[in-house]
């Protein structure tokens, strides 16, 4: 049989090889590809309406040169590297093939044959869309598939999972002997009758008196196939029962499953699906290196030929990729606007990205023809509990604990097991994902967040879950603070380095509670929090700036939340300066918080002030300049008088000695930083209001 000629230009997907110039172009941009991998890459070409023997293309490549056969792997790799591993399909035992759809941008000078080869076994589409960004997924796949008897695909909804599915089974199709077969179970509304859908894909006919079950397991008996099982969340036990069955009983059937959790099943392997990779806020969007670029880049232009990627609005859609966690099927809802928003109008609009990201393929099964539906999906089949849990973990930002879950996410009618049992099968379900830390931290993808906040609103429960999440926010970091009750306005046991290191991976939750705590923009309370923060980040110096969250850190103890500070109810303080107009910051942030400041000017009239009203706190900075010793004579008098008001004294530049003297002599703490002086203000409140209590 006479090969296919070659024009001049051929283009497909993304590529266009020009053979008289030998190069690739991808994107239009010439590709670095070695002699050898492009005579390799025109050989397949040439034949690619057959299977090529591994010896013909050594003999092809290298003329009358006598190789061993990894430099064929090698050259195959690099090709594979380059164009996407679905465009050069291995057949074991036989050879190779190319698979990529070819359109001439030059006609041939003679007519070339371009009809269909034999279509392979099963019911796969002969030809299917380039699979972006997920080459060195597609290959693990494969390798899987070919070593393991059932290989599950496992990710979050809208990931990808029967995209890449389909491809791993298109490139394995000619490996067995009866084809490659998918089955859809998505429409599937009751679990009994997964065995007869299944059958009807394969064309197997079931009209015994066995089971449908076993009648298809026993035709399956004698079938060497590939079989895909897509879409088992929702038919989950009924797909287990049957593919264990198959394992047993049809050893030549592999088996591919996609699905939100595991089957469960003897002999399974896992193959968890990531998301699109996506550039680092400081990284270069490079569509190249990134899958979640290189995918928007190919969609934008399929709803705007005009499109590409510049250095304009590089920065803007790494920025979109990135708040869409990588999804696939986000990133490609997102690329269709862009001819009509624009990248821009689609980073603004990311918030209400529900609503924004519909209009999908109408050949798509309904609920990958919007975000919300995807994800709808995959909510439907959770519990009541498991819904209840996941809708108020979005309260948090940037992960968090299973004992701040247990906190935020309980209540009287869903206790700390019952929220560890959600919580678990969230991770299985892949609506949560889990790190491998010690101890770990969960975390919802940002998209998952959005969905689980708008579920909050729907039951009513943001307010009261915003308070909590403040509320249990303040008592990790109260117990960080004093913990094994170290000495108040110190560290505790932990020095700041450690202190900080173990608050480090709760910086964004710590934000969003002061976010609540200090109100809208704007505001007296932001103002005077502000501030407070500023003195801070000039004190706190270089060694203990954690992930840029100074500002976040040094409210920490200022004040958490409005909520834990209406426990308090009305507080007042005593402050004793001698200069009426110093530390007016420090006094309005109190204010802000509801708390009462009456100012004294020396020891008589503080004296005088404490005979007429009771005080919840005294703040001594007293001296000119500041002495932390002014305090001392004040603070005598009013323990020889019986008086234990909670004492503490602010100061410029205190030395270890005058901070050891002043606890001594019976204050709280003698502290410079105004950081340090809320948090201790703060916990004489509430252990008196405990106390009380």
């Amino acid at each position: 049989m006479s090969e296919s000629p070659i024009p001049s230009e051929i283009t497909f997907g993304r590529f266009v090889i020009q053979a008289r110039k030998r190069q690739v172009l991808v994107d239009g941009e010439p590709a670095k590809l070695g002699a050898r991998a492009f005579d390799l890459l025109m050989a397949l070409i040439e034949r690619r309406e057959r299977i090529v023997s591994k010896n013909e293309l050594l003999d092809v490549v290298w003329p009358d040169v006598v190789v061993e056969e990894n430099n064929l792997q090698v050259q195959v790799a690099s090709l594979r590297k380059l164009l996407g591993l679905a465009v050069i399909a291995t057949i074991p035992g036989r050879g190779y093939r190319f698979t990529g759809t070819l359109d001439y941008a030059e006609a041939p000078s003679h007519k070339i044959a371009l009809d269909t080869p034999p279509a392979a076994p099963g019911n796969l589409p002969q030809q299917l869309s380039p699979l972006i960004g997920r080459d060195d997924d597609l290959c693990a796949l494969v390798g899987l598939i070919e070593t393991h008897p059932l290989v599950t695909v496992v990710g979050a909804p809208g990931i990808g999972k029967t995209t890449l599915g389909r491809a791993a089974a298109h490139v394995l199709r000619e490996r067995w002997s009866d084809g490659a077969w998918m089955v859809e179970l998505a429409n599937i509304t009751d679990p009994a009758k997964l065995p007869q859908a299944v059958a009807q894909a394969l064309r197997i006919t079931l009209s015994g008196a066995a089971s449908p079950q076993d009648q298809l397991v026993d035709v399956l008996q004698s079938r060497t196939l590939l079989l895909v099982l897509d879409n088992c969340e929702h038919v989950i036990e009924a797909a287990g029962a049957l593919t264990e069955s198959i394992g047993a009983h049809a050893p030549a059937v592999r088996l591919l499953a996609t699905s939100q959790e595991l089957l469960n099943v003897p002999r399974e392997r896992l193959f968890k699906l990531r998301p699109l990779t996506v550039p680092a806020a400081d990284e270069p969007a490079c569509a190249e290196h990134f899958g979640a670029l290189r995918l928007f880049v190919e969609r934008a232009r399929g709803a705007d030929p005009g499109f590409a990627l510049s250095t304009t609005n590089a920065a803007i859609v790494a920025e979109i990729c990135r708040r869409l966690d990588g999804l696939p099927l986000a990133i490609e809802l997102a690329a269709a606007r862009v001819r009509v928003l624009g990248v821009q109008g689609v980073r603004e609009r990311l918030g209400e990205r529900f609503r924004m990201l519909t209009g999908g393929a109408r050949t798509a099964m309904r609920r990958h023809q919007t975000l919300q539906a995807a994800i709808d999906w995959s909510h439907a089949l959770l519990s009541p509990e498991e819904q209840t849990v996941l809708r108020r973990l979005g309260v948090f930002v940037g992960g968090f604990t299973l004992e701040l879950a247990q906190e935020v996410a309980g209540d009287e009618r869903i206790g700390e097991w019952a929220v560890l049992d959600a919580l678990c099968a969230l991770v299985d379900k892949s609506l949560v994902a889990a790190d491998a830390g010690e101890p770990p931290r969960y975390q919802l993808l940002e998209t998952m967040r959005e969905y689980a906040l708008e579920k909050l609103a729907d039951a009513g429960e943001t307010v009261d879950l915003i308070e909590r999440h403040a509320g249990a926010v303040y008592r990790l970091l109260f117990a960080l603070q004093t913990k094994e009750e170290g000495t108040l306005g110190g560290w505790g046991t932990l020095s700041k380095h450690e202190f900080m290191r173990r608050l480090a991976p709760e910086f964004d939750n710590v934000r969003a509670a002061l976010d609540w705590a200090i109100g809208k923009p704007g505001d007296v309370t932001t103002a005077a929090a502000q501030g407070v923060a500023a003195r801070f980040d000039n004190a706190a110096g270089p060694e203990i700036e954690v992930n840029g969250a100074t500002r976040a850190a040094g409210l920490v103890s200022n004040a958490i939340t409005r909520g834990f500070l209406r426990q308090i109810g009305a507080s007042t303080v005593l402050w004793v300066d001698d200069r009426p107009t110093n530390n007016q910051l420090e006094r309005l942030g109190f204010e802000a918080f509801g708390i009462s400041i009456v100012p004294s000017t020396s020891t008589a009239d503080a004296l005088d002030k404490l005979g007429r009203q009771s005080f919840d706190v005294i703040i001594s900075d007293m001296g000119r300049p500041p002495d932390p010793r002014a305090g001392y004579s004040l603070l005598e008098k009013l323990l020889q008088s019986g008086n234990k008001t909670p004492f503490v004294i602010y100061t410029a530049s205190p030395t270890p000695d005058h901070v050891l003297e002043a606890r001594r002599r019976g204050a709280l703490g003698c502290t410079a930083r105004a950081d340090e002086l809320f948090q201790l203000v703060f916990h004489a409140l509430l252990r008196a209001e405990r106390t009380d209590v």
